[in-house]
């Protein structure tokens, strides 16, 4: 997630439009610019401006002072501000403060040039554009190359500036950099990374003129070159990956990183840099991408302290923006008039606040930002949940699950060996050639969509092979001692179904049909038989661990192994799968899945009905404890132990049933008031905490006539809803 925000952004700065008046009786810089440097600008200048306020030029009188209001209005001498506040009766708002003020004939002089329009004249600065030396207002201009006295040193004009002052100072340059420092030095200072010492080998080799110019191009197009030059700019923009202030937890703005490495890595022009951090969100057709880079201004603190006035860090998060706005895109320290005009910098606080209203008023908005390996991973998980959606009507079907056997056609046949294996008509496959020792097969069965319990095996008896087969061994026996089942895409992609179990219709002593399952050689299924013929037709069946959904244009691979040794491996063999699928019927599908899912539910309540056990509360016939604890027998057929509180004790209670087929005991604790802290035990030992500890249970059974007769049962299998200190329940 990151974070977004769209920005207004307007350059500082203050336009003017001029009056219509054009009387000129009172010449400006003959009459009024004397009594304003006279009185005025010690205070209201660029640099002090003091209430905001600069008087040096047109465009400062007409913008105000804090205010707002312009100084001298031309025509109207009561809205002019300015004049209002020198001739003022009251001492306090008096302007200049200090002295006598203005003397009656330049009161009278102001008035006038007032009244004929407050025309301020050429060059008075009337031209609507803030008058300063500060650099960051300066247009850069081309220097003229410094005059040297070896113009052949150096090879681009920078230097020829470096050897000026080198001799201004009486210095001469240093001898060239050998080829490894300077290799060194424009690693790190393109890329931040040392060269290897292959690297270095490389361009020690290299003798071509061009040599350095190559790796400079090479280092300007690694990715590295984007993070090391990032490291500026993202301290400037004051990026973390936490939010700071007191709890300092992690915040997820690194989108906003890669966007700034991206950006430089890609050359990517200064104002399109600027324009997209500051308001990407809100150009045309904005991509994500474009979002990422409005992380710029989200990159402030963010308390998240319990009891904060939340409105007090949003402003100081404004503020925050507002002068890193000043400083790392305009070059002014804005953030001294937050408090004040500046005393340095052309910026009122008026202007500052007005610049903090543009930032001020946006939304930030959480952006979910997708990395593009997340982004397969989750649309492959999506994939299996629409799979596995488009399949429920078949996990909750309409009729009975039925299944049948559909024999394989094989597509491509190889061999472990030299062998070959021929498709022959009944769709069987007949292995020909030098028989192997040892061998293994791999078939390739088009299926397509359909729904597979396992496959079924048939070694089919041929007239080429060893005693008619169906092995290759001199007596036609085989040991199949593995297989694999592979589904493969039409990409390629291969997934293992899982076997099982396996079973067959017959097995050699020694080698069962589950030993192909264990993972060994010299073990496996095997059709020799002492007595009779053994090379006749026989099957073995391999069920999937879970059914197997095969999509249109899917694949069935089968490999099997036959590693025993001897040439005891598969001469002929047939591959059917087992297919599972609903019957049809004529009833709507809503009917036929209601009335399926009724008769499942049926099945299960009938199972259960047989599991389920009632629990009886029996009728007490005597209560005996072994100490001087009392017993007594309450209205809900409960025990209460009442009286001395012994150490321990033994209750011997008789109960009469009338059940046959009693096939478990329960014991209740309950609580009670009258036990210690509300029961269910008597345990006072360390605290009246009602605690209790249960060290054994007896049961004997006989005719309630004739007890003496009774016979002591067996407990088993104990359980308990709570046990406490991790103790067993153990019962004799």
């Amino acid at each position: 997630m990151i974070p977004r925000l769209g920005v207004l952004f307007s350059v500082l700065g203050v336009f003017v439009a001029s009056g219509g008046v054009h009387a000129a009786e009172v010449d400006f810089a003959e009459a009024v610019e004397p009594i304003l440097k006279k009185h005025c600008l010690e205070c209201h200048n660029p640099q002090a401006r003091k209430s905001g306020l600069d008087l040096s030029s047109a465009t400062g009188a007409m913008q105000g002072g804090d205010s707002g209001t312009a100084a001298f209005v031309g025509g109207n001498v009561a809205g002019s501000i300015a004049l209002q506040m020198i001739t003022s009766a009251d001492l306090n708002t008096r302007m200049p403060p200090k002295g006598d003020g203005l003397s009656t004939e330049e009161i009278a002089t102001l008035t006038a040039w007032i009244e004929g329009g407050a025309q301020w004249g050429e060059g008075s600065g009337n031209t609507g554009r803030v008058e300063s030396d500060h650099w960051a207002f300066q247009a850069p201009e081309q220097a003229p190359l410094p005059e040297v006295g070896d113009t052949a040193w150096g090879s681009h004009p920078i230097d020829r500036f470096v050897y000026a002052g080198l001799q201004a100072v009486g210095l001469n340059p240093t001898k060239r950099a050998d080829k490894e420092t300077l290799l060194r030095r424009v690693y790190l200072d393109l890329v931040g990374l040392p060269p290897s010492p292959a690297e270095v080998e490389a361009f020690l080799a290299d003798a071509s003129p061009d040599a350095y110019a190559r790796v400079v191009e090479s280092l300007l197009a690694s990715p590295h070159y984007g993070e090391k030059q990032a490291i500026a700019w993202l301290d400037i923009a004051r990026y973390a990956d936490s939010n700071g202030y007191e709890k300092d937890r992690h915040r997820s703005i690194w989108p906003y990183r890669d966007w700034v490495i991206d950006a430089l890595n890609q050359d990517m022009p200064y104002d399109t840099f600027v324009l997209k951090q500051l308001a990407g969100d809100m150009l045309q057709h904005a991509t994500e991408a474009d979002h990422v880079a409005t992380g710029f201004l989200r990159n402030s603190l963010y308390n998240e302290e319990g009891g904060i006035d939340v409105e007090e860090f949003r402003f100081e998060a404004m503020v925050d923006r507002v002068n890193t706005v000043g400083a790392g895109m305009l070059g002014l320290t804005m953030n001294c008039a937050q408090c004040h005009s500046h005393k340095s910098d052309p910026i009122t606080q008026r202007e500052y606040y007005s610049f903090y209203a543009f930032l001020n008023n946006t939304e930030n908005v959480e952006t979910k930002i997708r990395d593009p390996k997340i982004f397969q991973a989750r649309a492959g998980v999506q994939a299996k949940i629409d799979a596995i959606a488009a399949d429920l009507a078949n996990r909750f079907p309409v009729g009975a699950k039925q299944y049948r056997d559909v024999l394989l056609q094989p597509g491509s046949i190889e061999t472990a060996s030299a062998a070959q294996g021929t498709p022959l008509q009944d769709q069987s496959v007949l292995i020909s050639g030098a028989a192997a020792d040892k061998d293994a097969y791999t078939v390739v069965y088009p299926v397509g969509a359909k729904r597979l319990s396992g496959l079924k095996l048939t070694a089919l008896p041929h007239d080429s092979l060893g005693s008619n087969g169906p092995g290759r061994a001199d007596n036609g026996n085989f040991v199949l001692t593995g297989i694999e089942v592979l589904a493969r895409n039409g990409a390629g992609k291969e997934r293992a179904l899982k076997v099982g179990r396996a079973e067959a219709d017959f097995e050699q002593k020694k080698y069962p049909v589950a030993k192909v399952l264990d993972g060994k050689d010299n073990s496996g299924w095997g059709i020799w038989m002492e007595e009779g013929d053994s090379n006749v037709a026989r099957k073995a069946t391999f069920h999937f661990a879970e059914e197997a959904v095969l999509a249109d244009g899917e694949q069935l691979v089968v490999k099997l192994k036959c590693n025993l040794g001897g040439k005891h491996t598969l001469g002929r063999f047939q591959v059917q799968a087992m297919e599972s699928y609903f019957e049809a019927s004529e009833l709507p599908e809503a009917e036929r899945r209601a009335e399926y899912l009724a008769e499942r539910l049926a099945t299960w309540e009938s199972e259960q009905a047989a599991k389920a056990k009632r629990w009886h509360i029996q009728e007490m016939l005597s209560l005996t404890p072994k100490k001087k604890t009392t017993l007594k027998k309450l209205d809900d057929n409960s025990i209460l132990a009442m009286g001395e509180f012994p150490n321990n004790d033994t209750y011997t209670v008789t109960f009469r049933s009338n059940l046959k087929g009693i096939t478990g005991l329960r014991l209740e604790l309950l609580p009670h008031e009258t036990l210690p802290g509300g029961g269910p035990g008597r345990g006072m030992i360390m605290s009246p905490d009602g605690d209790f500890f249960l060290s054994e249970t007896r049961l004997k059974v006989g005719s309630w006539a004739a007890r003496e007769a009774s016979e002591t049962v067996t407990l088993a299998d104990p359980s308990a809803s709570f046990a406490a200190g991790g103790r067993d329940i153990k019962l004799r």
